[in-house]
């Protein structure tokens, strides 16, 4: 815009602009050609002044197309001859029809940056509902039921600094052990904090850890929206991202409400810091853009900073997620040198939010004693190795050498990482050992899904976890490596986070969590890519010859909205179906709280404590089991070790004897002792059951002499609750009552008694085989009425749980 009776003609049609016009005003005095960064306006007004003209593009940067006409416009100098009259003829000519169309079209009255908003929240409001669709297994009258089995690690944690500390005292952190202090400390401590704030009950430690991963969600897929609205300048595709991430089936499981595991936690810290990235990448790779001052900078060093310290304190194998940056940093310099750029400048805003986050972790780490000190100063050994390359590369620049730079840069940076990693590995043994404990962690293929690889014959993980946006998504990886290679840095950001995960998740599922917002990201590309080419979108930043044009959200017809729904359903209808059905897997079944629940009552009336209310069950909802009952969910190790080996024996009576004694002990790396007392034993209908093992004697005949079998004398049946798939029973570990007595040699007789428990009638009945000399020893681990030829004997509660011996005689 040239003259300025159109600028202020724009300004009276579009008010909401006039603080972004005034703010280009304000830094075109001070500069002669200027960056976005530089302007206090937000990206969806900057992109109206580019398009009218009002601002233009010179050599990678902006200025004002007239200053002049600017200042005018502002300064209330021009009259507006803006044809008024000729609307008013216009609209009695017929054109009062549009007139009132538009007035009733509330839409059309926003601004480009309130109908992106409005995008947004829809986009927000799906991701919350796919996520509440287990709302009713988590919620019951009278308990918050968290999904899984991990997220009672944490709820256990939270409720013993609670009642170490009291609501709000900070001092009850420091009754964390190492294991946590050492596991995901930031995690615990900020959930402590929010229960502690809701009354620190643990009422309020359920529904903390119950919301938050909804919580998680609803801020990664803001991140989300920021990390692809400053990679592509387009907010219909960052708008699509978050869509996308919506319905990606593993993010809806792992972000489902109640599934309280770490990962929610993770997905935060790792988005912040990729946005981030993102962001200092479109900086000019020069010295002014690092000592100018600008937005941009301030918040993605800061948000480098923070994320990248988030990360390192949030889980201990958080310098895994530090790869992308691995990748990202080498590359720019590769590309620099290539270009015959400076590598330093380019990668300096990145290091320097790596040096802030690594003395932010590094700090807590001294202060508090969280972490290892490799694990919380991982991000000040990256900015070294960073900053040493940086430096390598701007001398073999500035240096005249007689081959190639670029083949000089790439035997300097191959030959400083192997002598950095072998001084590191010589000076502090410790490096060495985390990082090839953690090679070792990312090959290990243990029989838990979530260390299964994403690609097998065996399995279809992909499918479960991602389905058809997957792929949508990698041929965005690959386009975007294409714009990489042509110099843009961000893209080559965009997609190291994108290979890295790929990456990651192909060894192991659990980082599919973590790639699934890098998915979204390059899935809203294509689903925006697909609707400009079948005609209902305007022409895509990424893709046209307009660079950097920051552009609004225009508001689609009827038919226009159809189409993208259409193509929407196409790329991620899959995820609207499975990602539901995937996330109904991890909470409890109503008869398995329904079973906990009765378990916990019964021990209470029993007035037993820990571990004589322990209980032994599968390992994938032990922890849940032992929150209600025996309040000590922290670690189902001896449940994954011991419970199937349980099920399968022929010797009940040997369990019995390792359960109590403890020369059977065992201890654990990690948990110490596993094998406590056990006080009750859950049986579920998931495993199918052979002859004469521990499994068909309680499941089928209560402990009862049975077909071929013999009867048990420490299990007692205490409920069971009929099922769909079968029956839930709850078994009570007793010493029993030993009978004793003398009766006819060698007679072998049956002895029973008629029991009646909770969903169970049933005779409980036993074997008696005298000796030789008729004495016989009979342990029975029900109360009741028991006859021995013309003698009955009673066995009351008492002597069944304290071990009482009763002589036939007495």
């Amino acid at each position: 815009m040239s003259d300025a009776s159109e600028v202020a003609r724009l300004l009276a049609d579009r008010p909401d602009l006039e603080e972004a016009v005034e703010a280009a005003s304000v830094v075109d005095e001070r500069h002669e050609t200027w960056v976005f960064g530089d302007l206090e306006a937000d990206s969806g007004a900057f992109g109206e002044l580019v398009s009218r003209g009002v601002v233009e593009k010179v050599d990678g940067e902006y200025r004002l197309a007239n200053p002049g006409a600017v200042e005018a416009a502002l300064g209330g100098e021009v009259t507006i001859e803006d044809t008024s009259t000729e609307r008013e003829s216009a609209s009695t000519d017929g054109g009062a029809t549009a007139s009132v169309r538009e007035s009733l079209d509330i839409t059309a009255r926003l601004s480009a940056d309130d109908r992106a908003a409005l995008g947004l929240v829809g986009a927000l409001a799906l991701v919350v509902v796919l996520r509440l669709t287990v709302w009713e297994r988590i919620f019951y009258s009278d308990a918050v039921v968290l999904s899984a089995n991990d997220p009672y690690y944490y709820r256990y944690w939270v409720d013993q600094v609670v009642a170490a500390g009291g609501t709000l005292d900070f001092g009850g952190l420091a009754a964390l052990p190492e294991r946590v202090r050492g596991g995901e400390p930031l995690l615990v401590a900020t959930l402590w904090f929010f229960t502690s704030l809701f009354g620190g009950t643990q009422t309020a430690s359920g529904l903390v850890l119950a919301w938050y991963p909804v919580v998680s969600a609803v801020l990664v897929g803001l991140l989300t929206y920021v990390f692809t609205r400053e990679l592509t300048d387009d907010k219909r595709i960052a708008i699509a991202a978050v869509a996308m991430l919506a319905v990606v089936p593993v993010h809806v499981f792992r972000s489902g409400l109640g599934f309280a595991d770490h990962h929610a936690f993770d997905y935060i810290w790792l988005t912040l810091t990729a946005a981030s990235v993102v962001m200092l990448a479109r900086l000019p790779a020069t010295r002014e853009a690092l000592v100018r001052p600008s937005r941009p900078l301030f918040f993605g060093v800061g948000g480098v900073a923070l994320g990248v310290a988030g990360q390192m304190l949030a889980w201990e194998a958080g310098p895994l997620l530090l790869l992308p940056l691995l990748v990202y940093l080498p590359v720019v310099t590769v590309l620099a040198a290539r270009d015959g750029t400076s590598a330093f400048w380019a990668n300096a805003p990145v290091l320097l939010g790596l040096a802030l986050g690594g003395a932010l972790s590094g700090s807590v780490h001294l202060l508090f004693g969280w972490h290892s000190a490799v694990v919380a100063f991982t991000p000040l050994l990256l900015f070294a190795g960073g900053l040493a390359v940086g430096v390598a590369a701007e001398a073999v620049r500035r240096v005249s050498l007689p081959v190639a730079d670029l083949s000089v840069l790439l035997v300097v940076m191959t030959a400083g990482f192997i002598a950095f990693m072998t001084a590191i590995t010589l000076i502090i043994p410790a490096v060495g050992e985390v990082l090839f404990s953690r090679i070792g962690v990312l090959l290990d293929s243990r029989p838990i899904v979530e260390y299964q690889p994403l690609f097998s014959l065996r399995s279809n993980g992909w499918l479960t976890l991602f389905g058809p946006v997957l792929f949508f998504a990698i041929v965005g990886f690959i386009w975007g490596s294409y714009r990489a290679w042509g110099g843009s840095r961000r893209w080559l950001a965009g997609v190291a986070y994108g290979w890295s995960f790929l990456f990651l998740a192909s060894l192991q599922q659990r980082f599919a969590g973590e790639f699934a917002p890098f998915v979204a990201a390059f899935a809203g590309l294509a689903l925006v890519y697909l609707a400009w080419k079948v005609e209902v979108l305007s022409d895509p930043v990424p893709f046209t010859d307009v660079a950097d044009r920051l552009t609004g959200v225009g508001w689609p017809s009827v038919k226009q909205f159809g189409v993208i729904v259409l193509l929407f359903l196409l790329i991620g209808g899959y995820g609207i179906v499975q990602g539901p059905n995937y996330a109904s897997r991890g909470p409890m079944t109503e008869g398995e709280y329904e079973t906990a629940a009765f378990t916990a009552e019964f021990a209470e009336t029993q007035d037993l404590s820990y571990p004589d209310n322990r209980v032994f069950s599968k390992w994938w909802r032990n922890r849940m089991y032992n929150y209600f009952v025996s309040g000590e969910s922290e670690s189902y190790a001896y449940a994954q070790n011991d419970y199937l080996p349980f099920l399968g024996s022929p010797s009940p009576g040997f369990w019995y004897e390792k359960f109590e004694r403890e020369e059977f002990q065992t201890r654990h790396k990690r948990y110490g002792v596993l094998n406590k007392p056990v006080g009750f034993i859950v049986l579920d209908p998931d495993y199918d059951t052979d002859r004469d093992v521990v499994l068909s004697r309680l499941r089928e005949h209560y402990g009862s002499l049975g077909d071929a079998e013999e009867g048990v004398s420490h299990y007692r049946l205490i409920y069971e609750r009929d099922s769909q798939n079968g029956a839930y029973q709850v078994f009570q570990v007793v010493p029993g009552a030993k009978i004793i007595g003398t009766l006819s040699a060698n007679e072998s007789f049956i002895t029973a008694t008629d029991v009646s428990t909770e969903g169970a009638s049933f005779s409980y009945q036993r074997l008696v085989e005298p000796a030789d000399n008729g004495a016989f020893s009979l342990t029975v681990s029900y109360p009741g009425t028991y006859t021995f030829g013309n003698t009955t004997v009673t066995v009351n509660e008492t002597a069944v749980t304290e071990g009482a011996t009763i002589r036939l005689d007495e």
